[in-house]
């Protein structure tokens, strides 16, 4: 029980730290946590890829050598891993790698497959519908299509994250506001101004 409870604030502290943007921090959490989810469910256990896939994606940051042989060490773990969302959010997270490297194909090719596994999930069960992380890998891949320059595309995924994070939390949660935020980006980039200016709006009331 002891673990459990240091597990679960490790894991919670290592997103905090990654939304501050400390990312080193966030990679320490990530490893002690991943630590204790080993010494209690074994090595190599599918439910702790989504660890090692924080992991890959803060070392992409930190120390780019470092992350190729991280992300390979977590593909079969979220492959494998019962959660539905784990597999598309390892997507984003290699398809930023992907474009940190200059390999703007094998970006928009992962951002094309976490989408398509995004919405199966969303898809296959109300659960999925309701998954908060299933959002936040589409705002991820909305992300992607923007710094691709793909801006319909960005406007979908952007429009399918706040139809669950608005089923998960209401229209008051954090990540509602963040998600009309680039909604509001895209269509002023489309020169969608009324658009923009509705979803701006939205974004400043929350």
């Amino acid at each position: 029980l002891e673990d459990m409870g240091q597990f679960t604030a490790l894991d919670e502290l290592s997103t905090l730290y990654n939304s501050a943007k400390n990312h080193q921090r966030a990679l320490e959490l990530a490893q002690r946590a991943l630590e204790i989810h080993e010494r209690i469910k074994g090595a190599n256990n599918p439910g702790g890829g989504y660890l090692v896939a924080r992991m890959a994606r803060e070392l992409s940051r930190l120390q780019p050598g470092a992350a190729d042989a991280m992300f390979q060490r977590a593909e079969p773990l979220v492959k494998a891993s019962p959660d539905g969302s784990d597999w598309p959010e390892f997507l984003v997270y290699r398809a930023w790698y992907e474009l940190d490297r200059g390999d703007r194909t094998r970006a928009e090719q992962d951002a094309q497959q976490s989408e398509e596994l995004s919405q199966a999930a969303a898809a296959r069960s109300r659960q999925g519908e309701a998954n908060p992380r299933i959002a936040h890998s589409l705002v991820g891949v909305g992300d992607v299509y923007v710094e691709l320059g793909k801006l319909a595309e960005a406007e979908s995924a952007y429009a399918q994250a706040l139809k669950i994070f608005d089923a998960v939390r209401g229209g008051d949660y954090h990540w509602v506001g963040e998600s009309h935020q680039r909604l509001a980006e895209v269509y002023r980039r489309q020169q969608s101004f009324d658009k923009a200016r509705a979803q701006a709006q939205a974004a400043v009331e929350l």
